[in-house]
C-alpha cells in the first residue's frame, strides 16, 4: 500500500515536471515588449518608445493593423519621412526583429492625446510571429498599456528608463 502511494506521488510529480519542462521551453524564447523612454532627442524632448527583444534563433515578423483606433499608439519603425506619414496616416506597418536581437520603435501619440484623462490608458497592439515557426500557428498578439500620467512623468523624468521587466 505505502509503494502504491509512494508511485502515485512519484508519477504526479514526474507529470508535473513534465509539464513545466515544456511550458518553460515553448515560452523561454518568446519576445518581450517592453516601453522605455528615448534620448533626448534634438528638440530635448524624450519621447516614449517600444523596445522589442528577440531572445529567438528566429526571425521575429512584428504587424501593427492599420487604422488604430482613439487612445491607441501608433508605431514609427524607423527616423525617416516615410515611417512618420505612414504612421500618421494609420497605414498598416510591418517589420522584422533579427534572432537574438533587440530593436527600439518610436511611438508617436495618438491624435486625441491632449483630450485624455491622466488616469485612462494608451495602447499599443501588436502582432507577432516568427518567420519560420515549428508548427503553422497563427499571429499572437501583445497589447501594451501605460497611463497617460505615468507616460507623462516618464517623458519628463531624468533618470527613469525603463518600464517592464529587463
Amino acid at each position: 500500500m505505502i509503494l502504491e502511494v509512494v508511485q502515485l506521488a512519484g508519477a504526479i510529480v514526474g507529470l508535473l515536471t513534465g509539464g513545466f519542462v515544456v511550458y518553460d521551453q515553448t515560452t523561454k524564447r518568446w519576445p518581450l515588449f517592453l516601453l522605455s523612454v528615448s534620448q533626448p532627442g534634438f528638440d530635448g524632448e524624450r519621447r516614449i518608445e517600444l523596445r522589442v527583444l528577440n531572445r529567438s534563433q528566429r526571425l521575429l515578423l512584428l504587424r501593427v493593423e492599420e487604422h488604430q483606433p482613439a487612445g491607441h499608439f501608433r508605431l514609427v519603425l524607423d527616423d525617416t519621412t516615410r515611417s512618420t506619414v505612414a504612421s500618421a496616416m494609420g497605414w498598416e506597418l510591418n517589420t522584422i526583429v533579427e534572432a537574438n536581437c533587440d530593436r527600439c520603435f518610436g511611438l508617436m501619440n495618438p491624435s486625441d492625446f491632449t483630450q485624455i484623462p491622466d488616469k485612462h490608458l494608451v495602447y499599443i497592439k501588436i502582432e507577432w510571429r516568427f518567420a519560420q515557426p515549428f508548427f503553422s500557428l497563427p499571429a499572437r498578439t501583445k497589447v501594451l498599456a501605460i497611463s497617460k500620467e505615468t507616460a507623462l512623468l516618464m517623458m519628463r523624468a531624468d533618470d527613469y528608463k525603463t518600464t517592464g521587466i529587463d
